[in-house]
């Protein structure tokens, strides 16, 4: 979309080279035969998390592709309207469900709420069998002892965890499908909302410990989850935290904390969750 850092510049196949932007190839020389992308993850506690890579080919690789197809001569994308027609096109994936979405067959998707579900009083496990379901959501669970919820990407549990003030304490735990662990942590609800930098926590702000939070049971936790806030949690209607990541240095002068918008594992029940409800769209705002 600016590429060599020139606003407005769309990149197309004959633009190779942004350091030197005069030495390009002509749009019609023979030698132009495209293009290839080079898409990888770089993943790992200090690089890149899944979260992170699936947005990047979520929305660069339709971006790439779009203008390798025009080229010069078909259509530049319109930037105000990228982020609307990605969505709407992702969606269009055929057998991808990019955005892990339910199915119509599966649920009632005009009523907001899209799963309920209550244990029998003989039973710790169940198997709801719907996979994952992605942000925007709202998900509320009654829990009475340590718990499970799996999915294909990610699992949510109670876990213990090392907490600087208390030492082992059990909080709830998000495990992507790479094995690395997000515990609750301690934010203030007014962090996180920095116009230029959504959803980031710098590491000068004293406001935030971004310890893990201890968790007493028997609780109603509800964790409301959209792309630009992430995934933040109320106990007891009380505002505890979010779900993060430290994200080291690199070009910022300052190491800060990030938002995770997790989806939520929807495929088994194990232990103590009395109830889930599972809502689309969030409340945020009532903290």
């Amino acid at each position: 979309m600016n590429f060599a850092n020139i606003p407005g510049w769309q990149w197309e196949p004959s633009l190779y080279n942004p350091v030197n932007t005069t030495e390009q190839l002509q749009p019609s020389a023979s030698g132009n035969k495209g293009a290839i992308l080079a898409a990888w993850n770089d993943n790992g506690a200090d690089a890149t998390t899944q979260l992170e890579a699936y947005y990047a080919m979520r929305e660069g690789i339709p971006v790439m592709a779009a203008r390798a197809w025009a080229g010069t001569r078909g259509t530049k994308i319109a930037s105000d309207d990228l982020s609307e027609s990605v969505a709407f096109l992702a969606a269009k994936a055929p057998g991808q469900n990019l955005d892990r979405r339910f199915h119509s067959a599966q649920v009632d998707m005009k009523s907001p709420n899209l799963l309920s579900w209550k244990t029998s009083l003989n039973n710790s496990t169940a198997s709801l069998d719907f996979g994952s379901y992605g942000p925007p959501y709202t998900l509320t669970l009654e829990i009475s002892s340590p718990f499970t919820l799996s999915g294909p990407d990610t699992s949510l549990s109670l876990s213990k965890s090392s907490n600087e003030s208390s030492g082992s304490i059990e909080t709830i735990m998000f495990t992507t499908a790479d094995g690395f662990e997000y515990p609750l942590r301690s934010v203030s609800p007014s962090d996180g909302f920095d116009l230029g930098h959504p959803g980031r926590i710098w590491t000068n702000q004293s406001s935030s410990s971004h310890e893990p939070v201890p968790i007493t049971l028997p609780a109603t936790l509800r964790i409301e989850t959209d792309v630009v806030n992430g995934s933040r949690v109320w106990a007891n209607d009380t505002f505890v935290g979010r779900f993060e990541v430290f994200v080291f240095g690199g070009r910022n002068t300052l190491f800060s904390w990030s938002q995770m918008a997790l989806v939520a594992p929807l495929d088994s029940i194990e232990g103590g969750v009395t109830s889930l409800l599972l809502q689309a769209g969030t409340r945020l705002g009532a903290l």
